[in-house]
This record gives C-alpha cells, structure tokens and sequence, in this order.
C-alpha cells in the first residue's frame, strides 16, 4: 500500500514538473499583465496601498504577491514567472486529480490535465486556472467528510480565492453551496454545514478585511470593487451570442510540390533567369541567396528526368535539395504526397476559412455552455439512479461552476478568457464521456463518434486561442527553452526584451532618461507596462485609464486631489484619443488645462504616427532642467 502511494506521488510528481516545464517554456506577458504588476511595485518600492493610495478593482492579494516576489527578488519579472506558471501547472495538476475521482480513469485524467495545459491560459488568468479546480477538489473532499479540518481548508480556500479577486471567492462559495444542499438537502444538517462554513470563512478573513479596514475602509474598498465590476461586465458583454461563420464549404488544394535551390550562371540577367526556370519547369521563385545568385523554386518534375535536365542545364551552376549522385531528391516526397498530386478528392480541404474568419472563441463558447447543461440535464433525468447518488453533488457543484464562469467570465474577448477557465468544462466533458449509454452498440458507437468529434473540433479551436504555432510548438521543438524565459525575466533592472510591444520603448526610455526615480508619471491611455519598465510610480492612484473605469466625480475629486499632491512633472497624452479622455474624465482635465502646459509633441520615432501623436505636458511652475537629446522634448533629471 505504500509502495502504491509512493508511486502515485511520484507520478503526480512527474506530471507537475512537465506542466510546470510546458508554462515557462510557453511563457507570454501581455500588457494586461502589467495593470497587476506596475501597482505591486507600487506596493513594493513606495510602501503604497490598494485602495487607499490608488484604485483597485479587487486584485488586493494578486497584488500582494506579486510585491513580496518583487521584494525577494527584485526589479525583475522572475518572481511574476514563477508564480503564475506554478499556479498553472498546479491547476491543471489538480483537474488531473478531479478527473479521476470522477470517472476512475486514469487515461482520461491525463487527458483532460493535458488539455488544460494546451488550452494555454493568459498568464494574468493564473489565479482561475487554480483556485476554481482547488475550491472544488477542498469542497467534494468536504462532502465526503464535514470535519473540523476539512472545514477549515473549504473556508481557507474561499478566502484565499476571494482575496486573489473577489469574484473568485464568490464563485467558489456558490459551488460549495450547491454540493452541500446536493449532497444533505434542503435540511438543518446543511444549513448547520453552510452556517459553519461562512462563519469560518468570516473569521479567516477577518485579519485582511481588518487591515483594509484600517488603511483606507472597507466601503471605499466595495465601492471601488463593485463600481470597476458593474462597468466592465457592461464593457465587455456580449450584446448577441457569437455567431459563427463556417464560410466555403470545401476546397481542392493544388498539388504539393517538392522545392529545390538553384544557383544559376554569374552572366544570367532577371529575365534570361525566369525564362530559363520557366523551360525548367521552375516555380514560384523564392530568394534564397540572391547576392550569390541563389535561388529556391517548386519543381513541377521531381522525377530522375526533371531533374536531370535541371542538373545538367548549361545556365545551372550548382544545385542543392538535390542528391546530384542518384539524380533524386535528399527529402523525397511522401507516398501521400504523391498520391495527392495525381488525385484531386485527396486534396480537399473541408470549411478551409473556418479558423481564420475567427470561429474558434465562438466555437468554444458554445462547447463550454452546452457542457454544463448536459450535465445538469442529465442530473435531472437520471436523479433516481443509485449508481449516480455518490458522485451527485460533486458533478453539480462542477456543472453550477462551470456555468458561471462560462456566464460571467466568457465575455468579449472569448479566445483571451477562456483559457482561464478552460479545465471546467473539460474536466465535466471527461465526465460526460463516461455517462455514453452502453445497451446498444450502435447508440455507444454513435455516443463516441460525437464525444471524439467535439474533442478534436475543441482541440483545433485551442490550438487557435491558445497560439500554438508561436507558444507551444517552439517549446516542444526547444525542451530548453524554458531557460531563456528565465534568464530574460531574471533581468534587474528589467529588460524590455519581454515589452509586450514595440511602441513604447523609446517612451520608454525617454521617461527613465528625463525624471528622478522617484517622479510620478501619468499617462492618459491604456499603458501600465510604462511604470514597470520606466521604473516610477503612476500618478493619480490610476495605473491606466480606459473602458471609462473610475470616471464617477467622487473618484475624479480623488484623482485630482492625488495629483495636486504629488505632481507629476511629465504628463503623457495619447492626442489621437485626447477628445475621449477629456469627455470621459473632465475635472481630470480641468486640472491639467490649468496647472500644465504643453512641453513638446513627438511620435517617439514611430513613422507610422503623425509627428505629435504624443504630447507631454510639464506644470506650469516647475522648469525643465534641460531637453532630451533624442527627441527635444523636456528633461527634469540630470
């Protein structure tokens, strides 16, 4: 018995450390990520606090974590990669785990964690892709056994997951309660269970709702939090349910051709050469050393002929691809490949513009609501069957869950979100599978025909939103990867190699050339990546302004207010989207049109800009101490 365990250990073992290899190596940051880290080094470097000192949506210990990384390890990004991919790995560890409690399958556990991991969540979603799967695993082993301990855990997880975001913990707490009244009822046990549960989750909370309490209060802290959620639900709703647009029906491919290089003769001109490919039977040319008069064309006959009269051509100096001893090709072409070019039906390709008229959010929209329905339906149909009764409240606290967040957090975006949530409904799909009638071969048979299909219709929609051609194929074709991702984000102070984009360095770097470390910044536009790599503190208690979030007067008097108080002596403004910043945030304008003017435009070296599609405003009563060599704007550092 514990030889057993030892080696399911290790195994699980084994699993997280190739999850945890398959996050680093497939690692990205996208800007979002920075509206979580440029406000933890607020907290780091300034001793500044959420909701106090800036507004917060409620990502209050996401913050948190991230500072004490930043103040472990420094200005760099290390501690940011470890604590999202290790959360990652982690949850897809634990849908492992769900998995095959539910289905006692070993293989479809492996499966579903492995499809967690490909669905390739943004790193900034790391928080779901662990505490919704932890929160259910905390709650069925609750059910299960309703103890002092297992009370604890369930409570500490929903405070934990509430504290990361507060919706989070909402989600969590909504799923034990639908496994308890499944499990004991609309009864007093359950009522007694769920009063324990709360009251345990309120005295472990206790200590963080102290602390916001007495830096900053607890209802400027709701208000904050409730305000940022009702305006981005309403921001990024879905105002018709993604539709879905297949396009052509089928396509014929043309023939696969083999590609071989040529270098031709030093006297041959462009046309001489094209002719000469032409008569050759060269195609679509392609330059592969152009200086050396090299290059690579599609043969249309590979055979021993065509590429004899190729090799032996008076205009051909040398060729490569081509193995000149047996006159053949070095990679010849696949029996398939072969087969294909003398027959059209091989090379037919069905809905071949279904992926890039951008069907793959949609298509896994409608997967992950259908999934919890299904199951709930099922539930429902089957609630009498004795088999069923022991997994009840664990597949009813997994299909509630799933719903909500398919309801609540699959919004606009899709293909940006739903990895984040994606082991749910995978997790209730594996499930799903196991539930295939078995009385008629014809009905099993057709039951797992459609199981394979909306798994690899599922999988090929993943491989689209997750990116795989840029994020997974080159850690799989690289194992050590994963090093580099360490080594660029170990940098102090931080590179801008992992800039999620190229526009802002030289902003960048003209705010790091122009204030002391200690100047406040403000930018009018979404840009929290500026206050990390610039390494200064935003301004105003607002790491980004956009979607009209905090545009309410009594939060714009706090702005105003913060910005009196530490004058920030550069003011970037985005002038193409000024009209919108001034009409969405007007007493924050009032007080830049009368306490600022303008310094200078530019646009940063960025041609494709118009020459002042940047302006920086410096105060009124403060001078410049000098002009930025690189782009003449003004400089109030040394």
């Amino acid at each position: 018995m514990r030889r057993d365990r030892l080696r399911r250990a290790a195994a699980l073992l084994l699993f997280w450390l190739i999850a945890l290899w398959l996050a680093i190596g497939s690692y990205s940051l996208t800007n979002d990520q920075f509206g979580r880290i440029s406000p933890a080094r607020q907290i780091a470097r300034y001793g500044e606090l959420p909701f106090r000192d800036y507004f917060d949506p409620g990502y209050f210990l996401t913050e948190y974590s991230s500072a004490a990384l930043q103040r472990l390890l420094g200005d760099n990004l290390l501690g940011e990669l470890l604590l999202n991919t290790t959360f990652i790995a982690t949850g897809a560890l634990i849908v492992l785990l769900l998995v095959r409690r539910l289905t006692h399958s070993t293989l479809l556990a492996v499966a579903a964690a492995v499809a967690t991991l490909l669905a390739v969540p943004r790193a900034y979603d790391y928080d779901k892709a662990l505490l919704s799967p932890l929160g259910l695993l905390v709650i069925w082993r609750y059910v299960e056994r309703a103890d002092w301990r297992r009370t604890v855990a369930l409570a500490a997880v929903i405070v934990v997951a509430g504290l990361y975001r507060y919706d989070n913990g909402i989600y969590v707490a909504a799923a034990a309660l639908v496994a308890v009244i499944a499990d004991a009822g609309l009864t007093m046990t359950a009522a007694r269970r769920l009063v324990t549960v709360f009251a345990c989750s309120l005295l472990l909370a206790a200590p963080a709702l102290w602390f916001i309490q007495q830096h900053g209060g607890l209802r400027d802290a709701v208000d904050q939090m409730l305000t940022y959620g009702m305006r981005e639900r309403a921001r990024t709703r879905l105002s018709r349910w993604p539709r879905l647009s297949p396009g052509r029906l089928a396509t014929i491919d043309p023939p696969s051709m083999s590609r071989v290089i040529v270098r031709w003769a030093p006297w041959l001109d462009a046309p001489e050469r094209a002719a000469s490919a032409a008569r050759l039977g060269l195609r679509d040319e392609m330059p592969e050393t152009p200086s050396a008069r090299t290059w690579s064309y599609a043969i249309e006959d590979d055979s021993t002929a065509g590429i004899r009269r190729v090799v032996n051509d008076p205009v051909v100096e040398d060729t490569g691809k081509i193995d000149r001893a047996r006159l053949a090709l070095e990679h010849p072409p696949s029996l398939w490949t072969r087969l294909g070019r003398r027959a059209a039906p091989l090379r037919v390709r069905f809905l071949p513009d279904f992926w890039e008229l951008g069907n793959a959010g949609p298509l896994l929209f409608y997967v992950a609501i259908a999934l919890p329905l299904f199951a709930l339906a099922y539930l429902v149909l089957h609630r009498r069957e004795l088999s069923l009764r022991p997994q009840l409240p664990a597949v009813a606290s997994l299909a509630v869950l799933c719903l909500i967040v398919d309801v609540l957090i699959l919004r606009d975006p899709i293909d940006a979100r739903v990895g984040g949530i994606a082991g749910l409904p995978i997790a209730l799909g594996a499930w799903l599978v196991t539930r295939i009638p078995r009385r008629q071969r014809w009905i099993t048979a057709v039951g797992y025909l459609a199981a394979a299909g909306v798994a690899a219709a599922s999988l090929a929609a993943l491989s689209v939103t997750g990116d795989w051609p840029r994020l997974i194929k080159p850690a799989l074709d690289d194992p050590m990867r994963f090093r580099a991702a360490i080594r660029v984000l170990s940098v102090t102070a931080p590179s801008l190699g992992p800039l999620p984009s190229g526009r802002g360095e030289a902003m960048i770097a003209y705010v790091r050339r122009c204030t002391e470390p200690m100047d406040r910044v403000f930018a009018s536009w979404f840009f929290p990546e500026l206050y990390w790599y610039a390494q200064r503190p935003f301004a105003g208690g607002m790491v980004v302004t956009f979607g009209h979030h905090w545009m309410e007067p009594r939060f714009q008097e706090r702005m105003v207010r913060a910005l009196a108080a530490q004058r920030p002596p550069i003011v970037l403004i985005d002038t193409p989207n000024y009209g919108e910043f001034r009409d969405v945030y007007p007493l924050v304008d009032q007080y830049f049109t009368g306490h600022y003017r303008i310094g200078g435009s530019s646009n940063f070296g960025d041609k494709d800009q118009p020459a002042d599609a940047y302006r920086v405003l410096v105060p009124l009563d403060r001078a410049p101490v000098g002009t930025d060599p690189a782009f003449g704007l003004p400089c109030f550092a040394r």
